[in-house]
């Protein structure tokens, strides 16, 4: 007999905190910024709902070659700081660079950063998937 309503007092129970958003139903946030040579950029937003997230390198200004790698991070706000969660020191532009499982609503952030490849300062746009 429990087997009968487990799944029903699961739905509940998600329904209840809100539950999984949908990727369909995600909302996308965009934020322009800059990276200056050597150095990094953090863009902070809130997650209300678990789910998952995505986050596009859309362009950089001056427009940089295809096999320019930089840093891109994702992470949980702490402190006034970022704290990374997954991390991929291979992004490029153009490409999704980070995605995975939102498990708890809060505050998120993603950072972009200078691997020694940038000879000026580039000027970025991401667009960031989320719940």
């Amino acid at each position: 007999m429990f087997r009968l309503y487990a799944p029903v007092v699961l739905l509940v129970t998600l329904a209840a905190c809100g539950g999984v958003t949908d990727p369909s139903q995600n909302k996308t946030e965009t934020f322009t910024d800059t990276i200056m040579v050597g150095k990094s950029s953090v863009k902070t937003f809130n997650v209300p709902k678990t789910g998952e997230y995505l986050v596009k390198v859309v362009s950089m200004t001056p427009t940089i070659s295809s096999n320019t790698y930089f840093y891109a991070a994702f992470g949980q706000s702490a402190s006034g700081g970022c704290a990374a969660i997954q991390a991929n020191t291979f992004a490029v532009v153009g490409s999704t660079v980070l995605s995975g499982a939102i498990i708890s609503s809060g505050s998120y952030c993603v950072i972009l950063g200078d691997e020694g490849f940038f000879t000026v300062d580039e000027t970025y746009t991401i667009t960031v998937s989320h719940p």
